[in-house]
């Protein structure tokens, strides 16, 4: 019996090939021996061999097992696009434990939800000013026990935005007394959300015989806001209604 697609396959391989059952920490140590010194990351001006990732990992997991988070614990990712996500990701799953990702890009309440549904009370994030502010929130908020902080700079000093070490007890904002003083954002990232809080998201103001419609935000970006393009459509198709 043909199946539909099996024409594509790579040679020697067929639809009911039994599937190999296993671990992924298993596979990268799996990985680590078949091709030891190979670059498995190159990241700035450093490059990580599978063998060493897998010695990173291997650290990881007994810090984690120190520390209680193996066999039933929960623990959230909250980390960019850096060497410390793979090194986490392996390492706890190592451990025992179940991996909750926790993406940037969430909103506040998104990511406050994540971590009470995913029962996870540890938090694993990075000192980068994009990420800090907000674990040290949910710290202060009790929504989680124990908070890790990798260092950036480690993997090489590029000049991202961090939060130094002895600020870091006071990076989490107070809660703010303004009126309409709550999180911006609900879901998805806005740069530079605490410095907006509490201010105009659109102003319209008279400049000259016309008038001047300006964004605290991108409303056009790409294809990820699609709800917000109407806000540009809307001006654009009654621009001859606006007051005068």
């Amino acid at each position: 019996m043909t199946h539909p697609g099996e024409q594509f396959y790579p040679e020697g391989v067929h639809w009911d090939d039994p599937i190999v059952q296993g671990t992924l920490p298993d596979l990268l140590s799996q990985a680590a021996r078949v091709y030891g010194a190979r670059t498995v990351i190159e990241f700035r001006d450093r490059r990580i061999g599978y063998a060493e990732l897998e010695t990173l990992v291997e650290v990881a997991a007994s810090a984690y097992l120190r520390a209680g988070y193996g066999k039933g614990a929960s623990v959230a990712l909250f980390l960019g696009n850096t060497p410390d996500h793979p090194i986490n990701f392996f390492g706890a799953l190592k451990a025992g434990s179940r991996i909750a990702h926790l993406s940037p890009l969430d909103g506040e309440i998104a990511l406050a939800h994540k971590l009470k549904d995913s029962g996870s009370r540890v938090l694993v994030t990075s000192n980068l000013a994009a990420l800090l502010p907000t674990a040290l929130k949910f710290l202060e908020q009790g929504l989680i026990d124990r908070l890790i902080v990798c260092q950036d700079d480690h993997w090489g000093a590029v000049g991202t935005k961090q939060v130094p070490e002895d600020e870091e007890d006071d990076a989490a904002p107070s809660k703010s007394k303004k009126e309409g003083g709550g999180p911006l954002v609900l879901s998805g990232f806005v740069k530079n959300q605490d410095g907006l809080n509490g201010k105009p998201a659109i102003l319209d103001v008279p400049a000259g015989k016309g008038r001047v419609v300006l964004y605290a935000f991108n409303p056009l970006h790409r294809y990820l806001n699609q709800a917000d393009f109407r806000y540009v459509f809307n001006l654009i198709l009654n621009w001859n209604d606006t007051p005068r």
